[in-house]
């Protein structure tokens, strides 16, 4: 309700499935490190470690998958062995170890999203400045396991655009040249650019640990960040941008 997507349109999504004087329409969980006004308008909060948001996605799947209460059509890769991961890293024991949430609060989730019409699980950052992109998968995981992907209400996957300029690149060399493909090369070149601007993003944090190491290889390093974050505190030049 704060710092996800478009904020008004959101909010207006809220009241619509809370009318006044009736039953609300939906229930909403919300689990976060932060009582942040979305977890305030929520009807349950769960406090969890911060970083963890994943974990707890991961450990839904596996309850969901072990109950056998996955979606019928819900086929996509190697089914087997995606729930001998998530049951082996991600037991309702292991997950209250890791993020804090108490196992029997994670099995009674698991329980309203199988009773549920049509769940929905919103991955996202708290801080706008971009999630975890394992959090951003785990909750994707957990809406195709519930089969609300590209269902009304649920998960919507948009098809590759056609370009709006003919000059523009294609897809495949934006994937190319991606932040990840970026990080590799500087890590394993011999030749280093100068210098890096970072803007509104945190890749120490939402990258794997490398990426810290990558940064530290760069001379010259400038952030455009409200948050002194752990990028920010790799950066020769932190300059700040407006909130909100």
């Amino acid at each position: 309700l704060e710092s996800w997507g478009p904020v008004v349109r959101n909010r207006r999504a809220y009241s619509a499935a809370r009318p006044h004087g009736e039953e609300p329409k939906a229930k909403y969980v919300y689990a976060g490190p932060y009582q942040t006004n979305t977890a305030v308008g929520a009807d349950q909060w769960l406090p969890i470690k911060p970083g963890s948001e994943a974990v707890v996605a991961l450990g839904l799947c596996n309850l969901i998958l072990a109950a056998g209460k996955a979606s019928p059509g819900f086929v996509v890769g190697d089914l087997a062995a995606f729930q001998s991961y998530v049951s082996a890293k991600y037991s309702p024991a292991q997950v209250e170890k890791i993020s804090g949430l108490p196992a029997a609060k994670l099995k009674a989730l698991a329980e309203e999203l199988v009773k549920a019409k049509k769940p929905l699980t919103i991955a996202g950052s708290e801080m706008a400045e971009g999630a975890q992109a394992a959090t951003v998968m785990a909750g994707a995981a957990l809406n195709l396991i519930m089969g609300r992907m590209n269902q009304p209400g649920g998960m919507t996957v948009l098809p590759e655009f056609d370009k709006a300029v003919p000059a523009a690149m294609d897809a495949d060399d934006v994937i190319s040249k991606d932040i990840i493909v970026f990080m590799d090369q500087v890590f394993n070149a011999k030749k280093k650019p100068e210098a890096v601007i970072i803007y509104e993003a945190n890749p120490v944090y939402s990258l794997p640990a490398a990426a810290a190491k990558v940064i530290r290889r760069i001379p010259f390093k400038v952030t455009f960040t409200c948050f002194f974050d752990e990028t920010a505190r790799l950066c020769d030049l932190v300059l700040p941008t407006p909130m909100g």
